[in-house]
């Protein structure tokens, strides 16, 4: 069989391991503000992310995506399955270039990939964190082709400067990929006068093309910052060791907290001492030190901005590093199996007591991750899809459902008749004017909170309620519960006595 018929049936298993049980979760938090970011008007839409951690391309891209093929939660996390499967293509091309076409390393970074819980769950989730390896990878190819052979025609040099722009776009996060890969190219073209004047020509251009965002973001940079700091002052800073655990333990299996399971934390740990071991003996040869390095520094250098994130934001989630992670896979391969055709030195044969546990362990972890992630009712989303089911049979036409400040997941997810409102608590104060116009009396309210924890830590929501009304059920689902208040009046603000 012809190695692009291999290529092709890899991509199509891919493909069906990605798609598999694609709507099979509830919408969550997160996907319901990507959700309503692409139903909203475009400049409220960049209005609303200058005041956020995330740039605005995502969303943008997914808004036009969803015209194209309708709003809903399977073409929302659909869009995020075609930029996975693009990561499967982008790692093809870039190991093709870096190991030569045929290359076993190529088949083998290709296949760890596919079976990664990483790949499979960001294929599934309504965010932008599918689409940033891809990027990274087409980053690091078109260095590579030119600080190789710095070529005379713009189009490589054109590509680059688009592909920082638009990795600069889709999330903060990826400026430390971008500074890693231009002072790599910085120390490749120094030597070489006329290409390193067109990388610093291309370097000005991208910097002015980003500048409209950039200098929109440091002007409105003290809502920034507040964002940054919400919730900071209930968490302490995690001790480095653990950051290092949580971030390897999550590229592996896909889970933050893999390091939680007594066996998953030895099986991580051999798998860790098993790639330095062979990091080191790959290093120590000459004949495969270069491309060694090369991933290595790759892939640890911008991920050691996992450092800076979570001094930040200590309770940040590893999913912002998962850019970097799509390294491992060819770095991993490079370690198990070498330069096989490095002259003018061949290297010394692989130590296959070191390979076949990796390879083992790595199937092992993937496996694991992906099966908790497809079967394990325990870590599964929010049962918001099945809170929106139950208030479909209960809330009649005059109820009120109130959902939680900035919490559009149920909104997408229900079907009813009642009304749905957010609180208006995210300014500090309580908007009493809408809550006198949403309320009557009789009428049920019901409340989707968290089981989990609750952006109303002050209850103030129960507190209103129930100067208004008594408490009448509660449902629990899946780390949601919606309570149901009966009121004998509205809402309306106490006065204050004297």
């Amino acid at each position: 069989m012809s190695v692009r018929r291999y290529a092709v049936l890899l991509l199509l298993l891919a493909f069906a391991v990605r798609l598999a049980w694609l709507p099979q979760q509830s919408l969550w938090w997160d996907e319901g503000i990507s959700l309503h970011l692409a139903t909203i008007p475009i400049p409220d839409l960049l209005a609303d992310r200058l005041n956020n951690i995330h740039p605005p391309l995502y969303f943008l891209l997914l808004k036009g995506w969803s015209q194209l093929v309708g709003v809903g939660v399977f073409n929302g996390r659909y869009f995020s399955t075609l930029a996975s499967l693009l990561q499967v293509a982008t790692l093809y091309a870039a190991a093709s270039r870096w190991f030569g076409r045929s290359d076993r390393r190529v088949w083998t970074a290709v296949l760890l990939l596919i079976i990664s819980p990483l790949g499979i769950l960001y294929a599934q989730e309504m965010r932008v964190y599918a689409l940033l390896p891809a990027v990274y990878l087409g980053l690091l190819g078109v260095a590579q082709q030119i600080a190789s052979r710095p070529p005379r025609r713009w189009l490589p040099w054109a590509a680059l400067g688009l592909l920082e722009w638009l990795a600069l776009h889709l999330h903060y996060v990826v400026a430390f990929g971008v500074v890693y890969v231009n002072l790599w190219l910085l120390w490749c073209l120094w030597p070489q006068r006329q290409a390193l004047r067109r990388w610093l020509e291309v370097s000005v251009v991208t910097g002015a093309a980003t500048l409209p965002w950039y200098g929109a973001v440091v002007w409105n940079l003290t809502a920034v910052r507040n964002y940054l700091q919400v919730g900071t002052h209930t968490t302490d800073p995690i001790p480095v060791p653990a950051l290092i655990g949580q971030v390897w333990g999550f590229m592996l299996t896909g889970r933050p907290a893999a390091f939680g399971r007594e066996f998953i934390w030895w099986g991580l740990l051999l798998a860790a001492l098993l790639l330095a071991a062979l990091l080191l003996w790959r290093l120590w040869q000459p004949a495969t030190r270069q491309t060694s390095l090369a991933l290595l520094l790759a892939w640890l250098l911008p991920l050691l901005s996992a450092f800076v994130l979570w001094s930040v934001r200590s309770f940040s989630h590893p999913r912002y590093v998962i850019i970097y992670a799509i390294v491992l896979w060819p770095l991993l391969a490079q370690a198990v199996w070498g330069d096989t055709n490095a002259p003018p030195h061949p290297p010394l044969p692989t130590p296959r007591a070191l390979t076949i546990p990796l390879l083992l362990l790595l199937t092992a972890l993937s496996l694991w991750g992906t099966g908790r992630y497809f079967f394990d009712p325990a870590i599964a989303k929010d049962d918001v899809r099945g809170a929106a089911a139950y208030l479909e049979t209960v809330a009649q036409p005059g109820d009120l459902i109130v959902v939680p400040d900035t919490d559009w997941s149920l909104p997408f997810e229900y079907d009813g008749v009642a009304q749905i409102v957010m609180p208006g608590l995210d300014s500090g104060t309580v908007p009493w004017a809408s809550w006198a116009g949403w309320t009557r009396p009789g009428q049920m309210v019901y409340v989707l909170d968290y089981a989990l924890g609750t952006l109303d830590w002050q209850q103030t929501v129960p507190f209103l309620l129930e100067s208004a009304g008594t408490l009448q059920t509660e449902q629990a689902f899946h780390k949601v519960v919606v309570r149901g208040y009966r009121l004998e009046h509205e809402v309306v603000q106490p006065e204050m006595g004297g």
